[in-house]
Order: C-alpha cells, then structure tokens, then sequence
C-alpha cells in the first residue's frame, strides 16, 4: 500500500517538474528574446549616436577653421581700420587745411573786391591789362598806351609843321649815294637843324608797358636812331615812308 503512494507522488513530483521546466523555459525564451530585442535596439541607437558623433566632430572641426579664418580676418579688418584711420585723418586734416586756404583767398579777394571799388584809376588799368593778357594773342593790332605832347614854350620854338615831315624817300636815297659826306648826314639840313626841338611823338605798344617802366619819349633825332640801330638805306627807306604818316 505504501509503496503504491510512493509511486504515485513520485509521478507527481515528476509531472510537477516537467511542468515547471517547461513554463520556466518558455519564460527564459521569452526573456532571452526581449534582451536580444533590446539588445538590437541598443546597437541601432549606438551605431547613430556614432554616427551622430562624427558627425559633430566633423562640424566642430569646420567651425574651428571657420573661428581661425574670422579670427585672422578679424585682425586683417583691425589692421585696416588703423590704417584707414589714420588716412581719414590726414583727409580731415587736408580738408581742413584746404577750408582755410579758401577762407584766405576768399578774404583776399573781397579786400581786392574792396579796393577796386574804392579805387577806380586801378580799376580801370587793372581792365586795360587783363584785355591785353585775354586778346594779345588774337588781336595783333596795337594800342597807344601814351603819347608826348610838347609844352606851349616849346611848341612857340618850332618853325613850320611842315619842317617836321621826314624826308621822302627819293631826297633819302640821293642823299645815303651822295659819298661820305653825304652818308654822315643822310637827312636835310631842316630836320638835322631841328633835330633838338620838340615835337609830338605818339608810342605804340603791343601791350601795356609795367608801371615802373622808365619811358622815354621824343624828341629823338634822326642821326641818332641810324646810328643806334645801323640802319641801312633799304631798311631806312620804309621807316622814313612810315614816319611821313606819324610826324
């Protein structure tokens, strides 16, 4: 009877063994396939934390050569800037300069503004050369700038106007081939007697002479232009031509 029972339970134990081995099993399957689920899960999150990470890295070393190559602008950019700086301020300083040479000429040109109104005689020369410096080139014609007129003591000296016409050209050209009598005092004997009077000159000039020039007026006698300049016969003759329309 005993032995019977002891049977039984043993069936029992290993029926109750059997069973648990195999739930615990299926358990530890189910478990190994939720760590290996996991554990896959774990990798694909690795494997793009990684990638994540040199991708950063790769980044992080574009910035840094980026930071480098702003830095080194950055210097270039202050380098500038004091030079142009110091450029802008000799610009500046130029300028400043330039404002006071125009102040000047401003000043000066309304204290000339000034002193033409208050003086017209200057005025009036001041025109009379700035026409002459604008048409000299243009105009070859020339203008009688002053003129000698003889003083009523020496006018009442004089003898006949007509004493004082330059000898023509034909008494000229038989007296220059007269021989060296005659080319001594190429001229008649009136005008040679005359030569000291007075009589009204009239120079002409191309432009106005200065101020401080020293002008000296006629009378200048006949002997003494031939002698200062050696004039010849031919080049005589047109000046007496000339002098005929003058004198």
């Amino acid at each position: 009877m005993s032995s019977a029972r002891n049977i039984q339970f043993i069936a029992l134990q290993d029926e109750l063994f059997t069973d648990c081995n195999a739930q615990t099993t299926e358990r530890l399957k189910r478990l190994a396939f939720l760590v290996e689920k996991e554990q896959s899960k774990f990798e694909t999150r690795l494997a793009e934390q990684e990638s994540r990470i040199a991708e950063l890295e790769a980044k992080n070393s574009e910035l840094f050569i980026s930071v480098k190559w702003l830095r080194h602008l950055n210097e270039e950019l202050e380098r500038k800037e004091a030079n142009h700086k110091a450029e802008l301020d000799h610009a500046l300083e130029a300028r400043e300069s330039a404002f006071r040479k125009l102040k000047h000429i401003r000043k000066v040109a309304r204290d000339l503004l000034d002193e033409r109104v208050t003086s017209p005689p200057k005025q009036k020369v001041l025109d009379e050369a700035l026409h002459d410096d604008l048409y000299a080139e243009d105009s070859p014609t020339t203008e009688t700038v002053q003129s000698y007129r003889a003083t009523p003591q020496e006018l009442s000296q004089t003898s006949n106007p007509d004493e004082f016409r330059a000898p023509s050209p034909t008494s000229l050209s038989a007296s220059w081939k007269g021989g060296s009598d005659a080319f001594e005092s190429p001229f008649p004997k009136t005008l040679r007697d005359l030569a000291p009077q007075s009589s009204e000159w009239y120079l002409h000039f191309h432009a106005i002479p200065p101020g401080c020039s020293n002008l000296i007026l006629g009378p200048i006698p006949w002997t003494k232009l031939v002698d200062h300049f050696g004039l010849t016969e031919d080049e005589f003759e047109p000046l007496a031509i000339s002098a005929q329309g003058v004198i």
